[in-house]
């Protein structure tokens, strides 16, 4: 592929050879967005994999009896469903992204097929993760629970949400690892931990600019649901009828909201990997290609 064939890709600004330049966490939200609107039907498609199967739950879920235990474990098995789902589409976005920045048209198909391939990998990481974190966090409480009596809860909690919100920042490409390097478990935790070194708090402030226009969004959205609210007031039907029918107006512009949402956060994540693997590793687009 020629240079004249590479794709529009402003963030990170991978080139055939040499090293991009560091991008900066506003240059990093502005290319999610960019991305996110050039491919937005097939990053909303991606991320329904995730988003209809919890809502759905989530509904049947208040509709059940469970208190019954075999229902309680049919909601069990659900749940783990809904979870292999959202890891399913976490892949599947970010083999979405390799395809556009390898020049190719993403497809939701092929992204999740691609996907289907990594998900064990990702699964067991997960799984990896969640017990090591675990076990981190027995001296954490130990230590806390002591202070609590001393200065209180609330100081507690803010001092102990330090060392959480510093894990957190250290596994923010943990999937992106997983994804391209067909790492998994403490590999890819440990190769994680060393991407972010140094890069925690642009990761955090892309995270938070994302939050940010999420909450945007969601504000939006309740202001849409009360808009339909108030038209269907002139009905002589009671409120409650009329906040259902306003639900139901709105409830296709709230799915797509949160699939997007969704999208947007994985693709910051995205980026950001490969922002730093471009301006600290000095990847190529042809190195993101034969990976």
């Amino acid at each position: 592929m020629t240079e004249a064939n590479e794709p529009e890709v402003r963030v990170p600004s991978a080139t055939t050879t040499g090293v991009a330049s560091r991008a900066t966490a506003f240059e990093i939200l502005a290319e999610a967005h960019h991305l996110l609107r050039r491919y937005a039907a097939t990053f909303a498609g991606i991320a329904s994999i995730s988003v209809v199967p919890a809502l759905a739950l989530d509904l049947a879920s208040e509709l059940l009896e469970v208190a019954d235990p075999f229902l309680l474990i049919l909601l069990l098995i659900a749940r783990a469903g809904v979870f292999a789902a959202n890891l399913l589409a976490i892949a599947a976005i970010s083999c979405a992204l390799r395809s556009v920045f390898g020049g190719d048209e993403p497809r939701v198909v092929g992204a999740v097929s691609e996907a289907m391939g990594v998900l064990g990998r990702l699964l067991w990481t997960y799984i990896v993760c969640t017990f090591g974190l675990s076990f981190g966090l027995v001296p954490v409480f130990l230590v806390g629970a002591p202070l609590v009596d001393a200065i209180g809860a609330v100081p507690v909690g803010l001092i102990l949400a330090l060392p959480g919100l510093y894990l957190v920042l250290s596994l923010t490409v943990i999937d992106q690892v997983v994804v391209f390097e067909r790492r998994r478990g403490t590999d890819a935790l440990s190769r994680s931990w060393i991407l972010m070194s140094g890069q925690r708090s642009k990761a955090l402030l892309a995270m938070l600019g994302a939050m940010l226009l999420a909450v945007l969004g969601a504000a939006l959205l309740f202001m849409l649901w009360a808009g339909a609210v108030f038209l269907l007031t002139i009905a002589s039907s009671p409120v409650a009828v009329k906040s259902g029918l306003g639900a139901a107006v709105t409830a296709p512009a709230a799915l797509a909201f949160l699939a997007l949402v969704l999208a947007y956060f994985e693709i910051v994540r995205a980026l950001i990997y490969l922002d730093i693997r471009t301006s600290v590793e000095a990847m190529t687009l042809a190195d993101l290609r034969r990976q």
